[in-house]
This record gives C-alpha cells, sequence and structure tokens, in this order.
C-alpha cells in the first residue's frame, strides 16, 4: 500500500499530525509514503519578479522571506525521519526560458492574496503590480531573449 502525499503537506496547519497518521495507516501492512514538494529555489525568479514589482509600486523594499513555501525540500528532509526510519530523497533541478510576457504576468495574478495586498501602498492596486511586473519581464525578454526560470521539485519515499 502506498499513501500520496503530493504536493499538500505545506497547506496542512499540523505536518506533524498528518504524518503521524500517515505512519498509522501504513503501519497495517507495512507500506510506503511518498511526499512531493517544492524547493527552495522553485520559481526564485518569478517570485523575486513579484517582490521587485510590489517594492517598486510602493516605493521602498520588502525584508524578509517573500512568498515562500512553508515546507520544502529541505524542510521536508529534516522533517520526515522523525516519521519514517528510512527516507530517499530525490530533488531534481530544471530551467524554463520563457518567451512570452502573458505567462508570466498570468503567474504573477495568482499571487495576489489579502497578505499580499497589504504590502501594496494604499494609492496602488493590484493591476499596479501587475503592470509593473509585465513591464519588467517584457524589459528582461527583449534584453535577454527570454526570462530564464530555475524549477526544483523533490520527491521523498518513505517506509515505516
Amino acid at each position: 500500500m502506498w499513501a500520496l502525499l503530493m504536493h499538500m503537506l505545506y497547506h496542512v496547519p499540523d505536518r506533524s499530525a498528518a504524518l503521524a497518521e500517515t505512519q498509522r495507516v501504513l503501519r497495517a501492512d507495512h507500506g510506503s509514503a511518498l511526499v512531493t514538494t517544492l524547493g527552495r529555489e522553485h520559481l526564485r525568479e518569478l517570485r523575486e519578479l513579484v517582490r521587485w514589482a510590489i517594492c517598486d509600486v510602493r516605493g521602498q523594499n520588502i525584508e524578509g522571506p517573500f512568498l515562500s513555501n512553508p515546507f520544502d525540500a529541505d524542510q521536508a528532509a529534516a522533517e520526515l525521519p522523525d516519521t519514517f526510519s528510512s527516507v530517499e530523497s530525490y530533488v531534481r533541478t530544471g530551467h524554463l526560458e520563457i518567451t512570452e510576457v502573458d505567462p508570466i504576468v498570468a503567474w504573477v495574478d495568482t499571487q495576489q492574496d489579502p497578505d499580499l495586498d497589504t504590502l501594496i501602498a494604499p494609492s496602488a492596486t493590484w493591476d499596479d503590480v501587475l503592470n509593473t511586473a509585465r513591464s519588467k519581464a517584457a524589459a528582461t525578454i527583449a534584453r535577454q531573449g527570454n526570462l530564464h526560470v530555475t524549477t526544483e521539485v523533490a520527491a521523498f519515499v518513505c517506509r515505516r
């Protein structure tokens, strides 16, 4: 039996309870769990584009972690051995070369949430952020021919 925890543990408020429950279910037939998540570098350039656009619109820098994943590959590697006796990790890094602006702006638009809205100056809107991101992405593509984006995904095979 396999338990599949695919790109979901970063949404779970109590990961240790979720992992303990997975272990309990697997204990009956000596099953395994497949856990997937993203690495810290995943879409770093797109996340930095959002940060840059918000900073530009608000006229001031944003300090600290930004659009970070609360359960990335490093965190998974640290937490999973607390629950499972055997954890094999497979981390793969790749790259996207994005040559069109519209998919970039569409992704940026998916990042809007109330927490980010609080970072925007009161006189600005999310459309201002999108327009700023569009201009920056278009300039980068015009200069370099593409926007280079890092991908990083991780899979962990966990056994009792």
